[in-house]
Formats: C-alpha cells, sequence, structure tokens
C-alpha cells in the first residue's frame, strides 16, 4: 500500500493513528531516557525536531493512555528502563518558532499570549485544585488575563513544573521546541538583550535545579553560549550537527531513503540525483539527508528536482551576514560557491554579538543552519582548537547562496540594471558594460568594500554573484587552468554559436607608481601571453571577447582585448 507523506505535519499521534509513511526514529526516546537530566539538541530547520519532541511528548504523557502509537515502533524493544517511563509523567510543551517581531514589545506580547494558550488549554484542571497554594492562583490568573507583569511569565516553567508535581506526584518533563527563534529575530531586529535576559530567566526557573523535573529537552538551531542563555545548568549536555551520539535521530539516514524510494515505486536510479540534490550534510558519525526535501520530491517525483529548503526566514540575517557584516566572509563565500573547501575553527558556544565581527562565530552559524557542511576535524595538541574542512553540502543549498546573492543585487540595484549590464557583455558592448558596471559600484558598494589587502578578489566574489544571472545560458568557471596559465572568470557558452567571455581583474601597485592604465595592461598582455582563449577555441567557439579590468577603490577601467596582439595598442575604454 502506497501510504501518504506526512508534509507539513509535526504531530506524531496524528502521522500514526491517520497511517502517514513514519520514519521510525523512536530509539530517541531511550537516548533521552538514559542521556543526561537536560538536553541541548541543535539541528538546521525541518530536519525532524519538533516531530520527535512530540513523539517524546506522547510517550511521556500521563494525561492519557498513548501506549498503542508505540506498538509497532523499535521502542518496544528499549528494555525495562524505557518502558518503565512510558505513560508516568507530566509535560510540558512550549513551541516558539512563530516568535519572530521586530521589536520586544510584539515578541513580548506574542511570549505571554503563548504561555497563556498552553495554560488555559493544558492546565485549566491545576486551577480548580483545591489543593492550589494562593500565590500560584494569582499567578495563573494574572496570565489568564494577560496582565502584563514579567514575573508571571518568566516563571512559568518553574510554577508550573512544581504544580504539576504536587499534583501528579510524578516530576514533570519539560519540552522546548525552537527555542532560539525568537533569540534569532531579536539579534536582527536589534532587542537582543531584552529577549536573552528573559529566556535566560525562563529556560533557567524551569531547568536549573528543579527537583520537580524529570527531563529536559531543548531543540534549536544555534547553540548560544552558556553565559548567555544557559546560565549556571550544569547538568546541561549538548548535542549538536558534530557530535556523535543522536546524530542518527534527525534526518533521514541512506538506507531510509532508499526504503522511501522502494515504497513509493520510483526507480532505482533516482538515487543518485536524490543524492547530489539532497544527500550531503554530516553528522556525528552518518551522512545525512534533508528529510523535508526528501518527502517533497517523493510526494511529487514527475515535478523532477529542484529546493524545496530555503530557510526563508534567516534571508535577512544570512544577508546582512555576506553583505554588509564587518566579519567579510564574501571572498571566501565565493570560493564556497565555486565548490571549495575552506579549512575553519567551528565554536562550540555561539556569541550572537559576534556574528558582527568574527568570522568563526558566522561559519559556526552558517553550519548550525544548514547551510555548510563540516568533515576532517582536526585538534591542534598545543592549543585544543578543532578546525573542519567546511563545505557547501549539495545542489539544494548550492542554489540557496546564489538565491540570496540574486536577491540582494536586485535589492541594491535593481534587476532592470542588472539585466542591461549582462545583456551588455554577452554583446561584446564593452563601453555600455563599462559604463553600467562603474554605475553599480559607485551606487551599491562602500569604501570599506573595496579598500582592502586583495581588491581583486572582492571583486572577482562580485562578478561571480552577479552573473549567476547567466548560468542557464553558460558555464561559469573561475580561476581555472587555460593556455599556459590561469584566468580569474570564464563565461563559455552552452550553444557554441553565441558569444564566449573571459574576465581577467587587476589592481595597481600604488607603493610602486602603478596607475589604473597601468594595471588594465597588466590584465591585457597577461590574457595575449598565457593563451587564455585558447581552452573556448578547441571547443569551437570562435566568438570571444576579453576584458581586462582595472580596479582602484570604486574606480574602474575596463578595455576589450583582442584574441592576437594588435598593431597599435587600443586605449582603455573609461566608464
Amino acid at each position: 500500500m502506497n501510504k501518504r507523506l506526512p508534509i507539513g505535519i509535526s504531530d506524531f499521534r496524528e502521522i500514526i493513528e491517520h497511517d502517514y509513511y513514519f520514519v521510525d526514529k523512536s530509539l530517541f526516546i531511550r537516548d533521552v531516557i538514559e542521556g543526561p537530566k537536560i538536553a541541548l539538541i541543535s539541528r538546521p530547520r525541518r530536519f525532524g525536531k519538533t516531530l520527535n519532541l512530540s513523539m517524546l511528548r506522547y510517550f511521556f504523557s500521563n494525561h492519557t493512555d498513548f501506549s498503542s502509537l508505540f506498538e509497532q515502533l523499535a521502542i518496544q524493544q528499549g528494555g525495562p528502563l524505557v518502558q518503565s517511563k512510558m505513560g508516568r509523567h507530566p509535560v510540558v510543551f512550549l513551541s516558539f518558532k512563530d516568535i519572530k517581531a521586530h521589536n520586544w514589545k510584539d515578541a513580548y506580547t506574542q511570549i505571554r499570549a503563548l504561555i497563556r494558550e498552553v495554560l488555559t488549554d493544558e492546565y485549566r484542571y491545576l486551577m480548580d485544585w483545591e489543593g492550589l497554594n494562593p500565590a500560584t492562583r494569582n499567578q495563573f490568573r494574572a496570565i489568564e488575563s494577560d496582565k502584563k507583569d514579567g514575573i508571571h511569565y518568566a516563571s512559568f516553567l518553574k510554577t508550573i513544573s512544581k504544580t504539576l508535581h504536587r499534583f501528579h506526584q510524578q516530576p514533570a518533563v519539560i519540552l522546548i521546541d525552537e527555542y532560539d527563534t525568537p533569540v534569532y529575530s531579536a539579534y536582527v531586529h536589534g532587542y537582543l538583550d531584552e529577549m536573552l535576559a528573559f529566556m535566560r530567566d525562563l529556560l533557567s526557573g524551569g531547568l536549573k535545579d528543579n527537583s520537580s523535573l524529570e527531563k529536559g529537552v531543548i531543540t534549536g538551531i544555534m547553540r548560544v553560549a552558556k553565559e548567555s542563555i544557559f546560565s549556571g545548568l550544569n547538568n546541561l549536555d549538548e548535542f549538536s550537527v558534530l557530535t556523535h551520539r543522536m546524530s542518527a535521530h534527525f534526518g533521514f539516514l541512506e538506507k531510509e531513503v532508499e526504503a522511501l524510494v522502494r515504497h513509493k515505486q520510483l526507480p532505482a536510479t533516482a538515487m543518485e540525483e536524490i543524492r547530489n540534490w539532497y544527500n550531503g550534510y554530516v553528522m556525528g558519525e552518518h551522512i545525512i539527508y534533508n528529510p523535508w526535501s526528501i518527502l517533497k520530491y517523493t510526494d511529487k517525483p514527475e515535478d523532477g528536482f529542484k529546493p524545496y529548503w530555503i530557510n526563508t526566514s534567516a534571508n535577512l540575517l544570512l544577508k546582512r551576514l555576506f553583505f554588509t557584516g564587518k566579519a567579510n566572509i564574501r571572498i571566501e563565500l565565493e570560493q564556497l560557491i565555486r565548490g571549495e573547501k575552506l579549512r575553519k575553527e567551528i565554536i562550540e558556544n555561539l556569541i550572537l554579538k559576534e556574528l558582527d565581527y568574527k568570522k568563526q562565530a558566522v561559519w559556526s552559524l552558517l553550519l548550525a543552519s544548514g547551510y555548510l557542511k563540516a568533515e576532517n576535524m582536526q585538534q591542534d595538541p598545543s592549543t585544543g582548537v578543532r578546525t573542519y574542512d567546511i563545505s557547501i553540502p549539495n545542489k539544494e543549498v548550492h542554489y540557496a547562496y546564489r538565491q540570496l546573492i540574486d536577491s540582494w543585487l536586485t535589492e541594491q540595484s535593481g534587476s532592470e540594471e542588472i539585466s542591461y549590464m549582462l545583456q551588455a557583455l554577452t554583446q561584446g558592448e564593452t563601453k555600455r558594460f563599462a559604463h553600467f558596471l562603474k554605475h553599480f559600484v559607485s551606487t551599491v558598494f562602500s569604501f570599506h568594500d573595496t579598500a582592502g589587502p586583495e581588491p581583486e578578489r572582492f571583486y572577482h566574489a562580485f562578478l561571480l554573484g552577479l552573473l549567476v544571472w547567466l548560468e542557464p545560458r553558460y558555464h561559469i568557471r573561475s580561476n581555472r587552468e587555460s593556455g599556459q596559465g590561469r584566468f580569474d572568470i570564464a563565461l563559455t557558452p552552452k550553444d557554441p554559436r553565441q558569444k564566449g567571455i573571459i574576465i581577467e581583474i587587476k589592481s595597481p601597485y600604488l607603493d610602486k607608481g602603478k596607475s589604473l592604465e597601468d594595471a588594465v595592461e597588466e590584465a591585457a598582455q597577461q590574457m595575449l601571453r598565457l593563451h587564455y582563449a585558447r581552452e573556448m577555441q578547441q571547443q569551437g567557439i570562435t566568438d570571444i571577447v576579453q576584458l581586462a579590468i582595472a580596479i582602484q577603490g570604486k574606480e574602474v577601467l575596463v578595455k576589450e582585448v583582442p584574441l592576437t596582439p594588435p598593431q597599435e595598442k587600443p586605449g582603455p575604454e573609461s566608464s
């Protein structure tokens, strides 16, 4: 029987009772029971965190007998300790996935509404309990009537867990989903300190030295530094994408994807392209597939392979980090987009404010968010610093980077101007291309962008991002051997009747008295001397445009270079 796929469904009970296709991750329950008192689990969005917490909720809950949900699952073989915990504990479940506000006032309003909903929907019976002490009753009534006194909300986890413990005579299980979503929004919109203070009080109250706590499980994508939120939680263990334990419980393993492909009766040949598009994540000791994208593709394979996992909510932060952040990672980002690996240190505990200036923090966030994978850990024996080979995991994420660059360029200059500039480039209109390029540089770039120690690399990265628009018609390559040397950028037309384009970028040696004119001439002579056009000519492409570009700060010169040395040297086209 071809079962329906649970796309967009994160309620475990609904999936089991309505007989949706379910990838059995129930042994996660055993790891939680046998694991630390409090577990912080960080994974990218849409990697099964909410569904796994929902499964924990139904397993532990003493509200109703949910044991039938687990009858056909692997957890039935979990052992006596695991079985003794089923249906024994009151559960508190809070999901912060929808707390995304532009200011603290609105965020606090959303948090109050969340806590009020949980209290009135799940625990109203406690308010009618004769054994409820007056102070707690007043706190619950204040929350129910939406009084704004922060103490009622910041202490909610502590109060509700202790009250449930007294009522049920069993300690509570606290499950917190997407704890970092409001923190991330607060960082982007400028109210981080207020959010950190509230979340620290809320989580510490419920998890720190709480005798009414059986287990606490927190999920998110970022491992925010302990001193920011998890201050004093010495009994907390963290399980990130770099941690071996629990690494098989989030995302799909190879054998799980193969089983789903067979279930959907897809051809075995589909697996190779599935790997290219949605595989590549390295989590602990496992290679992991993106589960959201796998479900979306296998549900409608006739639509072909395309990007399904695009974390649009993170776009604002990523654009800030890539294009305006002081950490200035654009050059290295271009290397990643070219398919290169970078050896980088990954920070285990992320301090959000360091994203503004510290590259290690940016790489750590991109890894935790699913935009990078990390392999081949090496540890310096003297310092203990761990470094990894980081790279883009698959085609889907590569597309996401391209989309971000595309979106940023459009926002800065407008798609119409970019279209005109690229049209001039591909039609060989050097003067017109130079004019648009000069205007683009003067309006979009800051002096800080172009005044670094390696301005060629900055312009190189910018042009590669710009040329993304031409990918349907061109193979875009960078820093590749051709002739006797390496060109900066080459656009090889997929139709050999179209123009091929080769670009070389230089900046003048100011300390040697060199000018822009000197630099553009040096670039032109290098293209001729090293025969950059030879590879395209060997592919049967005869119409080739060679452009030498000289840059100094926000000044740009462009010169078209003939394929063979001319009798007289033409002067540069001033933009």
